[in-house]
């Protein structure tokens, strides 16, 4: 009987042991083999006018490592590519290399942008948004990350429609108000793209734009009616859009007009309504987002 009061009370002893070793909270360590080096981003955009860019690049470890850090700048393709010592310029001794000395985890990447003219007086000529890419090529005694090569984007901002482009303030006859913004298109120069036509469509992501083309003088901007979305309301509707008054099924356009005090108006009203059926723009079954005729917008 003792004896296997005994067994018993090792057993308990193994199993208590057993579970005061294993911390079911404990965090799993960084193992100092996997360090990396790496970008803190995919992706930069910089004005055309800002001069300089820094793009971080950083060393994930447990402690501060030395390491050199190897990366090469490459052109963009075609019309809308950057290209080196016309569109940008690096700012190194031209070895191309990050030296960590064991003090500090980030280093930048730091790239000159040049505004393109036209030789003649430095006019700023209208190139278009010029793209182009910096990679990672080697981490010297570590390894690269994931996100060893970003996407650098020079904003063009000679653009013709730059005057028209940009956030606004819309407000309505009837007291709502909310934040529009007009978008350039990749490649029509005449045609803007509206993130925010009414309050529920404002930040919801390009399924949720229209389009609209502004007149040869700037002063008008011709939104066609009937434009339907292609982001689902649910399983059944289709988001639609349209105008309120006389083309409220689709035909048509709703002006803005540049006022004296550089605003632009219109006495239409907008909305978005659930189609039952997005081929037939008479199928409207209710409204999901209603704005009111007399709309202004103020650039902000």
């Amino acid at each position: 009987m003792k004896k296997n009061i005994y067994k018993f009370l090792l057993a308990g002893i193994a199993l208590a042991t057993t579970v005061v070793s294993c911390d079911l909270n404990k965090v799993p360590e960084f193992d100092e083999a996997d360090a990396f080096a790496a970008f803190t981003s995919g992706s930069y955009s910089i004005d055309e006018n800002k001069g300089q860019l820094s793009i971080p690049v950083t060393i994930a470890s447990i402690n501060p490592i030395a390491t050199v850090v190897s990366y090469k700048v490459v052109d963009g393709d075609g019309e809308s590519g950057a290209k080196a010592g016309i569109d940008y310029k690096v700012v190194d001794d031209g070895s191309s290399v990050l030296t960590f000395d064991g003090t500090v985890r980030t280093q930048n990447i730091v790239i000159d942008i040049i505004r393109r003219t036209d030789g003649n007086g430095g006019t700023e000529v209208f190139t278009g948004d010029l793209t182009f890419k910096v990679v990672l090529e080697s981490a010297g005694s570590i390894n690269l990350g994931a996100d060893n090569e970003c996407t650098v984007t020079i904003v063009d901002l000679d653009h013709p429609l730059s005057d028209v482009l940009g956030t606004y303030t819309a407000a309505s006859n009837d007291g709502t108000s909310w934040t529009l913004t007009m978008l350039k298109d990749a490649e029509d120069q005449s045609m803007v793209w509206i993130d925010g036509i009414v309050p529920y469509a404002a930040g919801q992501g390009e399924d949720y734009y229209i389009y609209a083309t502004v007149s040869s003088d700037h002063k008008t901007i011709s939104i066609p009616n009937g434009q339907v979305f292609t982001a689902m309301y649910s399983s059944y509707y289709q988001v639609y859009l349209g105008f309120d008054g006389d083309y409220i099924y689709g035909s048509g356009t709703t002006d803005l007009k540049l006022q004296d005090d550089g605003t632009w108006y219109t006495e239409g009203g907008f909305y978005l309504g659930a189609l039952t059926d997005p081929n037939d723009l008479n199928s409207l079954a209710g409204y999901l987002d209603m704005v009111y005729p007399g709309i202004t917008l103020t650039k902000n």
